[in-house]
C-alpha cells in the first residue's frame, strides 16, 4: 500500500477543561493523505490524521511542504485509536533507500 501525503493544516491554541477551569494549550498538525489498494475500496482513500507539533519528526525532508505529493510512511502512535490515528513520524519513501523506496518518488 502506497500513502501519498496530500496537506497539512495546524491548529494551535487554548481551551478551558469542563469543571477544574484548567487552561489547556494545543498545538496540532492534521496532515491528509490518500492511500491506494485499500481492501473493499475502488480506486483510492483519503484520510486525516493528527500529529503533535512539538513531537513532529520527519525524516528525508526539511519540512512537511516538502512532502506534498510524495509516497511517504506513517508510524502511528499503537495507544491512538484507529478510528482517530495520531502520527509520531513521516519518513519520505525515496529517503528510505533500497528496493522499497526504488521508482516510487515520482
Amino acid at each position: 500500500m502506497i500513502t501519498t501525503f496530500l496537506g497539512y493544516k495546524r491548529k494551535d491554541g487554548t481551551f478551558s477543561r469542563e469543571g477544574t477551569g484548567e487552561v489547556i494549550n494545543y498545538d496540532n498538525h492534521y496532515v491528509y493523505y490518500k492511500v491506494a489498494d485499500v481492501p473493499d475500496v475502488v480506486g483510492e482513500m483519503v484520510g486525516i490524521a493528527k500529529m503533535n507539533t512539538q513531537r513532529l519528526n520527519i525524516y528525508g525532508a526539511q519540512n512537511l511542504d516538502e512532502l506534498i505529493g510524495k509516497p511517504v510512511i506513517f508510524a502511528i502512535d499503537p495507544s491512538s485509536d484507529a478510528a482517530n490515528p495520531r502520527v509520531t513520524d513521516i519518513y519520505l519513501l525515496s529517503a528510505l533507500g533500497g528496493s522499497a523506496a526504488a521508482g516510487k518518488d515520482k
